[in-house]
């Protein structure tokens, strides 16, 4: 005969068993949209908390994120940064070397390794998926046939190049597996950074199998200012329009931390007291707005979610005409979401003239 002890311990596995089941049900029964963006972006993302209790009162609990401001130190590098590029974008020859980029033809892109989707060509599509973000909708208007009007590049450096001998020595340039996702609106003048994983993020994430820092090398043509500029003039040339009606640089759904602890000082010298802003994070649409003349501004430049921007028009200001970056527009596009923060920003852009 089973007493009351044994016959708990006896039903104890088929316990746990249910609760994993249950468990295992909730994750996977998300909505189609918060499953399909997990799965996208926060493996990368630093900002991943999840608090799962051994008493067994919830199954999964999730905790508001907070965002550590950035430190004295790390936002005042963010400043030196942010005023040389503000004196660079308005005066491109006091860039030096570093005024011009060598990268002029799309075809480039194919001969340093990179392709389409899984190493297949690469596709200009007609952008149909459609923005719900608020943000976005604002720049580009409605889904359907207002943001049916611009296009998207998928781009992944696939192909490895090399070997190159240099000053006696052989190297090569691996396949690094790199993603850059991008929407171009010329009718608006709007480029949306929608995925953007570098090669040399790849290679800090040791997510570039065998590769060997002595002998190896990352593809010339990496840097993400060079390759939206090149879409951009592509498409740009296929719709017979400017390029220089460039207006908006949007970093849609920012995973990168430095950005956001930046983000979190800024936005706390200027609203602390606010719920959001207190947890250093930004608010729902409309966010708030930082512009030229606030505390802040030019760190905000210098951080790596914004400074590919800058690059940008002081590498093409002899096609773009002098821009600069007008305002900085900050929003969180998912308030309701504590299981990740990711920002979104709108750079709005200017020509730079005498009185500005």
């Amino acid at each position: 005969m089973r007493t009351s002890s044994s016959f708990f311990h006896g039903l104890l596995p088929l316990l746990l068993l249910l609760l994993s089941i249950i468990a295992a049900t909730i994750i996977f029964t998300a909505s189609p949209p918060e499953v399909s963006l997990i799965s996208r972006v926060l493996p990368k993302s630093p900002e991943l908390d999840l608090n799962v209790p051994t008493n067994g009162s919830h199954i999964l609990e999730s905790r508001v994120i907070e965002v550590k401001p950035a430190s004295n130190e790390d936002f005042n590098k963010a400043k030196i940064k942010g005023y040389a590029l503000m004196c660079w974008m308005r005066n491109p020859a006091m860039a030096g070397s570093q005024a011009i980029s060598t990268f002029t033809r799309f075809e480039q892109l194919q001969q340093w390794g990179w392709t389409g989707q899984d190493g297949q060509p690469v596709h200009i599509e007609q952008y149909i998926a459609g923005f719900r973000d608020p943000g976005l909708i604002s720049l580009l208007g409605p889904e359907g046939d207002a943001q049916s009007k611009g296009h998207n590049i998928l781009l992944q450096h696939m192909e490895p190049r090399g070997p190159v001998t240099i000053d006696g020595k052989v190297y090569k340039y691996p396949a690094t597996e790199a993603t850059y996702e991008n929407v171009f609106n010329t009718e608006k003048g709007v480029i949306v950074g929608e995925f953007n994983w570098s090669p040399a993020a790849q290679v800090a994430e040791d997510a570039v199998p065998g590769w060997n820092s002595k002998t190896d090398l990352l593809p010339d043509l990496r840097q993400l200012s060079d390759v939206m500029w090149l879409c951009w003039a592509k498409i740009c040339s296929q719709q017979n329009v400017s390029p220089s009606g460039l207006h908006y640089i949007v970093s849609h759904n920012v995973v990168n931390h430095p950005t956001e602890q930046v983000l979190a000082r800024v936005l706390q010298i200027h609203w602390k007291g606010e719920a959001a802003v207190d947890r250093g994070q930004a608010p729902a649409w409309p966010g708030k707005l930082v512009t030229k003349d606030m505390e802040g501004f030019v760190a905000l430049i210098g951080t790596p979610s914004i400074w590919g921007t800058a690059y940008l028009l002081v590498q093409r200001s002899g096609i773009l005409g002098r821009k600069q970056v007008k305002s900085i527009r900050v929003w969180n596009g998912y308030p309701d979401k504590n299981l990740f923060y990711q920002p979104s920003i709108i750079m709005e852009l200017e020509d730079v003239r005498p009185d500005n």
